[in-house]
């Protein structure tokens, strides 16, 4: 009679322990445009693109950006970009964030881009057109 009692108690133990431990999971509905501004913001200042230091436990290089000295890609990303961003965009499975040329460029710029729940940050290799994010897709 013993054994009814001891296994409901495991099921009831173990109920409750999934219970509490699904409290704690956040659904992964994605990041907001504030957010995807936010992170971008911070991602620009670690990778030297402001004339804040940059980070360089942090440094991504961009795509087809080599050198076998670190300093001399830091060197020409300095106070490259404004430290606040333009405008963000959503667009498929992504957040594009815009940012102005310090130095500017009429209508010229570039973009953060990461993945709607603000993983996988990059700066796209090549200049995006300002006006592309008040276009509608």
């Amino acid at each position: 009679m013993k054994t009814p009692i001891v296994v409901s108690i495991i099921l009831l133990s173990a109920v409750c322990f999934l219970l509490a431990c699904n409290q704690n999971l956040k659904p992964a509905t994605g990041i907001t445009g504030e957010e995807a501004i936010e992170q971008a913001e911070r991602f620009i200042i670690q990778q030297g693109y402001t004339n804040l230091p940059a980070q360089l436990s942090q440094l991504k290089f961009e795509k087809d950006e080599y050198a076998s000295d670190t300093s001399k890609i830091l060197s020409y990303r300095k106070n490259m970009l404004e430290m606040k961003a333009f405008a963000a965009k959503q667009h498929g499975g992504s957040w594009s964030v815009g940012f102005m040329y310090v130095n500017k460029e009429n209508n010229i710029g570039r973009a953060v881009t990461m993945d709607t729940l603000g993983v996988n940050t990059i700066m796209q290799a090549k200049e995006v057109r300002l006006d592309w994010f008040y276009e509608e897709d």
